[in-house]
């Protein structure tokens, strides 16, 4: 069996940057996507030389035996390549993900906050994690208010954001501002969730390996 390197990109930017724009329907949609096409990628890196592509194909494709996530997922952790708290956590996950589905209603992610911070908790103390996410949302804005600063520059001759403690002013007199960031941050709980599940999946797939078939 050959051993390879999964891409190497910067996983937490990509993450949030797509999840974040969604809706949160489509947020938990999309979390659910990128967590599938990892464990994928993990499956077609462990996989025995011998295996034909066309096994490989049927048996990831749509009702193989690794064509849904939970199959991917249970797999995985059979082998050894998920741990059991990144297993859990894909499954509450998958859970939300199927409510988002199949509801026919306004689909909210504060609805299942339960199934979010049971997840969360599998990376450590729910608060402690929330709270990372509100520090990664602060210096996401922020550095947007920068970027922004720089453009107004050309246009207007002086940056209004040059530096953090700017920006920082700026959003504390500016309400509106942090209640719009405040309801955001559902989407940025699911995108965090989803790095960490990424993060502990790959992780395990460069730390533990899958016995050769015989």
């Amino acid at each position: 069996m050959t051993e390879h390197k999964l891409p190497q990109t910067d996983r937490m930017a990509s993450i949030f940057n797509v999840i974040v724009n969604e809706s949160e329907r489509g947020a938990v949609m999309l979390a659910c996507h990128i967590v599938d096409d990892f464990l994928e990628e993990i499956i077609r890196n462990k996989k025995a030389d011998h295996v034909p592509k066309k096994v490989l194909k049927d048996t990831l494709g749509y009702g193989g035996a690794f064509g849904s996530l939970s199959m991917k997922s249970k797999a995985l952790f059979v082998l050894g390549l998920l741990s059991k708290q990144t297993f859990k956590a894909i499954d509450d996950l998958r859970y939300v993900r199927n409510k988002a589905a199949h509801s026919k209603d306004a689909f909210l992610i504060s609805n299942h906050q339960d199934r979010f911070e049971k997840a969360l908790d599998q990376f450590g103390q729910y608060k402690e994690v929330k709270s990372l996410a509100m520090e990664i949302a602060m210096f996401s804005f922020i550095e947007l208010m920068k970027q922004t600063g720089v453009g107004l520059h050309r246009k207007l001759g002086e940056n209004p954001f040059p530096n953090k403690q700017a920006c920082i002013d700026y959003l504390a007199g500016n309400e509106d501002i942090l209640e719009t960031l405040e309801k955001q941050m559902p989407k940025w709980h699911v995108a965090l969730l989803t790095y960490l599940i990424v993060e502990a999946a790959h992780d395990s797939f460069l730390h533990m390996s899958v016995k050769p078939a015989t």
